[in-house]
Formats: C-alpha cells, sequence, structure tokens
C-alpha cells in the first residue's frame, strides 16, 4: 500500500508544533476543550466527539484500534477535515457504511515500541495512547500534551468484564491497587504504564523528547494519572 493510502502521508505534517493526544479518561472532563481548538488533536476513541461541537482551525485525527469500534463511529458526523485512523478491518468496516475511503488513513500496528520514523507502523498493545504519542512524533511534534490518558478509574466505574466484542475479560479487570482517593488501578492499566515506559525508553534511544517543561517532550496534563513516563505539567 502506498504512503498515500495510509497515514504515513502525515508524517511530517505538523513539524514544530504542539500536538495534543486527547483520550477519555475522566481527567478530561474538567478540561475545557475549547482551549485547544487551534492545536492539531489526535483523539483515542470516543474522545472525538466533544469536538465535533468545537469549531477551530486545528487539524483532527480519530485514532481507534479496536476494529470493532467502527461499528460505533460508522454513523459519526465527520467533519469534512477530520482525518480517521484504525487498522485495515476497521477501514473495510467503515467503508462499507458509507465513510468516503480518503477520509481514512490506515496506520500498521506495531508489538515493538521501536518503529522506524517513516513508515506506518505505530506501537500498540494494551493501550492506542501509545500509539497516539508515536503517531504524533512522526508528524513531527515539538511538544506532545496528554490529556485524559489516566491509567485509572474511580471505585468500581469502568469495571465491565467484557470485550468491546462480548467475550468474558476477567483478568483486565483485576484490582491491583486501590488509593485512599478512591482511584482504582487494575491490571490494565498497569499493562498501559508499562508499554508507556517502552516508548519512553525508545525515545531515549534516539534521543528525542529530552527536554525538560517547557521544551521539547512528552507532558502528562492528568495530575493524578498512574503513568509516570513522562512529566506531569498543568497549563
Amino acid at each position: 500500500m502506498s504512503d498515500y493510502r495510509t497515514i504515513a502521508r502525515y508524517w511530517g505534517k505538523h513539524k514544530g508544533e504542539d500536538i495534543f493526544v486527547v483520550g477519555y479518561g475522566t481527567s478530561l472532563f474538567d478540561f475545557d476543550l475549547t482551549r485547544i481548538k487551534e492545536f492539531t488533536v489526535i483523539a483515542i476513541n470516543s474522545a472525538i466527539e466533544p469536538f465535533f461541537k468545537i469549531k477551530g482551525a486545528g487539524k483532527r485525527y480519530h485514532i481507534f484500534a479496536d476494529s470493532a469500534l467502527s461499528k460505533e463511529y460508522k454513523d459519526f458526523d465527520y467533519p469534512p477535515d477530520y482525518i480517521i485512523t484504525c487498522q485495515a478491518k476497521g477501514e473495510e468496516e467503515l467503508i462499507r457504511h458509507g465513510i468516503h475511503p480518503k477520509k481514512i488513513q490506515p496506520f500498521a500496528k506495531s508489538s515493538n515500541a521501536q518503529v522506524k520514523a517513516k513508515d506506518d507502523a505505530i506501537y500498540i498493545c494494551h493501550t492506542t495512547a501509545t500509539g497516539a504519542i508515536e503517531m504524533a512524533w512522526k508528524m513531527g511534534a515539538e511538544r506532545i500534551f496528554l490529556l485524559g490518558v489516566d491509567a485509572y478509574c474511580w471505585g468500581e466505574e469502568e469495571t465491565s468484564k467484557y470485550y468491546a466484542d462480548g467475550t468474558p475479560d476477567p483478568k483486565k479487570r483485576k484490582v491491583i491497587e486501590r488509593f485512599p482517593d478512591g482511584r482504582v488501578i487494575q491490571r490494565r492499566h498497569q499493562e498501559y504504564k508499562v508499554e508507556m515506559k517502552r516508548v519512553r525508553d525508545f525515545f531515549d534511544s534516539i534521543g528525542e523528547y529530552q527536554d525538560k517543561w517547557p521544551g521539547s517532550n512528552v507532558y502528562n496534563l492528568s495530575p493524578l494519572s498512574y503513568i509516570d513516563a513522562w512529566e506531569k505539567v498543568s497549563v
């Protein structure tokens, strides 16, 4: 497949920019998204929906890795300039339901964080956020800000025992740690933390994103995030 038909066609398109990687963790809910309306945003899964109502000059990318989610997103009323990126199976499902092929730029899923700068592979295992970070890097981001990428839940929230396709998933929801403030760390959150560290180690190995705040680096805007690979800041 040529670069024109993969997300790789956007590598380097946002060189020197600040890019926001937005998840749907609870820390997102108190953030005024109009503050980043002029910035490029890579929104993970359903985190794209709030942006449909926000007008701004920033480019919007919607990334999801679980192809089963295409059934949820097929009816989204995507603005004309939004780009969807997913795996080939998800692409097929979206096209089958009427999403124009030119809006979809698929990626290749890598199980290794050490990806090449110019191909269409991004690292995704248990969290799509790692792929979104590598996507921002390949696009040329000067700084990457993580918003709503928390790796925790509150109390008994988000304790579903099933995958998106209905398959039982008891292991991923096993509680690892409980904090006095009510945060719950599940096994999946522990996996997210480990995978983020792999991306941090990869960037260190190639000399990318080495500056302290406010220089070029990846910054976490979630103050309570269980992920410790990135410096936490408030902007």
